[in-house]
């Protein structure tokens, strides 16, 4: 019988729930389409090995060489963000007014499916930016590496392109987001309707409220209708 009410309910203020659909769908659409900020990503692969491993008396690199730089994955993280290299950094951005702070900010650093390959990331509103921020790092990264290892197996493997497409806010998501949450909120509002009314609607409310048997029914009779 719940369910019945329910569904005459959710039925009869179905209205309601196309018209906050519509409006969560429209708030949505103004917030991360017009007012929000694109945000733009750049992203520098380069390869590391760990001193030794490309030892000249073995002139190859085994499995524990792999596993070795790996491990050194998280080492590197701590590098690439260190003031020697953000300094180093800002000195290949001229013309760029960044300070430290913010380009440490716009970096991020991560090992690509737990390999010797890390990508340095660099986020901005502005895609060329972004692009010369993460080439800059990497650069920066790779010079300080090589003096700390007395070594230079490191490289670039990929440069950063100019992004052709912001990475935030990712319109589609926020436009379903924000047509789910206006959908939800007008079904629980008609939820709570049906739930405080106590309105007989159904000859079974009778026997719910009178706690009575329901013993005959008159039928709706249109008297005009029958002449």
């Amino acid at each position: 019988m719940e369910l019945k009410r329910f569904l005459y309910t959710f039925l009869r203020m179905f209205w309601l729930i196309i018209l906050l659909g519509a409006v969560g769908l429209g708030v949505t659409i103004y917030l991360y389409g017009y007012g929000a900020v694109p945000v733009y990503a750049a992203d520098t692969k380069i390869f590391t090995l760990a001193k030794g491993s490309a030892d000249s008396s073995r002139n190859k690199i085994d499995y524990q060489d792999i596993l070795t730089n790996r491990q050194l994955s998280n080492d590197y993280q701590d590098i690439i963000k260190s003031k020697k290299v953000i300094e180093m950094s800002q000195g290949q951005l001229s013309g760029m007014k960044i300070d430290p702070d913010r380009l440490k900010s716009m970096i991020s650093v991560s090992s690509q499916d737990n390999s010797s390959i890390v990508v340095i990331r660099a986020v901005s509103a502005d895609a060329e930016e972004a692009g010369r921020v993460s080439l800059a790092v990497s650069n920066s990264f790779i010079s300080t590496l090589e003096e700390l290892t007395k070594t230079d197996i490191v490289g670039v493997i990929d440069e950063p392109g100019l992004p052709s497409s912001p990475v935030q806010p990712d319109n589609l998501k926020q436009i379903l987001m924000g047509l789910l949450i206006g959908i939800g909120t007008a079904i629980i509002i008609i939820y709570i309707a049906d739930f405080f009314d106590t309105r007989i609607r159904f000859k079974e409310d009778i026997e719910h409220y009178t706690k009575l048997p329901m013993l005959a029914v008159i039928p709706k009779y249109n008297i005009k209708s029958a002449k």
